[in-house]
């Protein structure tokens, strides 16, 4: 692991999502065993300094950080990092003439590890029949959300722009067949997780997809391009009847744990990182 001063390590100034006390970069700084490949851990926690600086728009913020990381890292190294911020490191490695393998929630393209959008899996335990075929609960972060005003008042839909507690905002979800995860801002969604959590099968709902871990989707959610957003309604309603929704709430149930939990994504890097170069 390669030695970083503690302000490229800060603490985040805000909790998000509500009961994610600590993001996935700190987490994994914190349980990583040591090095496993000839890649060394670069550890950087992206997430928290681009928050904590404006949302990356602080431009001595920026300058500081890839002045740090050019007079640091050998050329010599090959590194990894870890990004869970929404416009990934915004560092630009090959620029620097760096070898580095991104491990990305929000970014693809080469030298991209794909990883789901997690944090720490809420506290509320439900079990409650099923009332909803689908929900969303949020707000307007990209023009694509705007389709669920269309979806408001429909059978068996609960969408709303209201603010809700954490704890009924979850269990909206373990009431629902499916939720509806439309990207918002970056290109993941941490509705997919929180779906998987509570046995609701994610639709993922995108301009573009990110397939975490290489899995494909499809086999344990449902994945609409903006170009078919028709399909929610009221094609859905089919998948009901065919019982589509029962085989992927099964599937999802093991691939939560396998791969949307903290440890299990840092179990699928690491494996990862001892296949690589």
């Amino acid at each position: 692991m390669i030695e970083t001063p503690e302000w490229l390590r800060p603490i985040i100034n805000t909790v998000y999502p509500p009961n994610n006390f600590i993001e996935y970069e700190r987490w994994f700084y914190l349980n990583y065993d040591g090095d496993v490949s000839e890649r060394e851990y670069l550890p950087i926690f992206f997430c928290a300094y681009w928050v904590n600086n404006n949302y990356g728009q602080d431009m001595e913020a920026y300058a500081r950080l890839v002045y740090w990381i050019d007079q640091n890292i050998s050329r010599d190294k090959k590194i990894f990092v870890v990004s869970q911020y929404d416009d990934g490191t915004k560092v630009n490695w090959q620029n620097l003439g760096i070898d580095c393998l991104e491990f990305n929630m929000s970014k693809t393209g080469e030298n991209k590890y794909p990883l789901p959008l997690i944090g720490q899996p809420h506290p509320y335990v439900f079990n409650e029949e099923k009332k909803y075929l689908a929900n969303f609960v949020g707000n307007i972060t990209h023009p694509i959300r705007e389709h669920a005003k269309t979806l408001q008042g429909k059978e068996g839909y609960y969408i709303s722009f209201d603010r809700h507690s954490p704890e009924e905002y979850c269990r909206i979800i373990a009431q629902s067949h499916f939720t509806l995860c439309y990207r918002g801002y970056g290109l993941n969604s941490f509705r997919i997780s929180e779906a998987l959590q509570y046995g609701s099968t994610p639709v993922y709902i995108s301009d573009k997809f990110i397939e975490p871990h290489n899995i494909p989707f499809k086999e344990y959610g449902i994945k609409i391009s903006e170009n078919k957003l028709e399909f929610l309604y009221p094609s859905m309603l089919y998948q009901k009847e065919v019982g589509v929704m029962n085989e992927k709430m099964e599937v999802g149930k093991i691939i939560y744990q396998e791969y949307y939990t903290y440890e299990g994504t840092r179990n699928k890097i690491l494996n990862h990182l001892k296949n690589v170069v």
